[in-house]
């Protein structure tokens, strides 16, 4: 049976609720209200600005930040291989 606590752990502002094992042994009632929880905390998060993003992106613009950062990971990965060396 759920007891207060848990998703309160996850995100602050989500009502109580301790999980702290997942059980496939759930009434229907302790489904409901581990599905409430987390609903709850992910409308608080979303409120909150988590899943923030720029009405400008477009799928070009992602790919191109993505490809920056990993040539710049590649980059700073290799100078430290030549110092090393």
């Amino acid at each position: 049976m759920p007891r207060p606590g848990y998703c309160s752990l996850c995100y602050p502002l989500a009502p109580p609720l301790e999980l702290l094992i997942f059980s496939l042994n759930y009434t229907d009632a302790d489904f409901e209200a581990v599905t409430n929880c987390f609903v709850t905390a992910a409308r608080a998060m979303q409120q909150d600005g988590w899943w923030w993003s720029d009405p400008l992106a477009t799928n070009t613009t992602i790919k191109r930040q993505i490809l920056r950062e990993m040539f710049v990971h590649r980059l700073k990965r290799k100078r430290r291989r030549t110092r090393a060396g």
